[in-house]
């Protein structure tokens, strides 16, 4: 028996025909891949530079209250150094004014670590999910 080469032929060709659209198929999924990763770099440094713009207004916001809160303790301090006040009731409504002053700052700091707590967990998810991507 005398093998046919026109059959052999037709399923060499079909096996290269097969192995082409593998080759294609696989080089499309690694544009795909490479595409993601350029675009999850992106992603990650615009959430650094927004951790870095978010920490920089932190740390103006606590040097704003740092201030503040002196100049309220030397107000206290002049205060309470021994001297009777003119207007008791106007120093009274003073120290009532600092004292909300004192709460809003603290409020205001409570917001701003709030804000830093859910930007850190918002990071950590991200990089959760893209690890998660990534071993899949």
């Amino acid at each position: 028996m005398v093998p046919d080469d026109s059959a052999e032929h037709r399923r060499l060709d079909d096996l290269r025909q097969q192995l082409d659209r593998r080759e294609a198929a696989l080089h499309q999924r690694e544009e795909t891949v490479a595409e993601r990763e350029r675009l999850v770099l992106i992603r990650e440094h615009l959430l650094d530079e927004q951790v870095i713009a978010a920490d920089a207004r932190e740390v103006r916001a606590n040097e704003r209250e740092h201030a503040q809160t002196s100049r309220e303790r030397d107000l206290n301090r002049r205060e309470s150094a021994g001297r009777v006040p003119e207007d008791p009731i106007g120093g009274m409504e003073d120290a009532f004014a600092r004292e909300v002053a004192r709460l809003d700052r603290s409020n205001a700091f409570l917001d701003r670590s709030r804000a830093a707590v859910e930007r850190a967990q918002a990071r950590l998810d991200s990089l959760r999910q893209h690890r998660e991507n990534g071993e899949a």
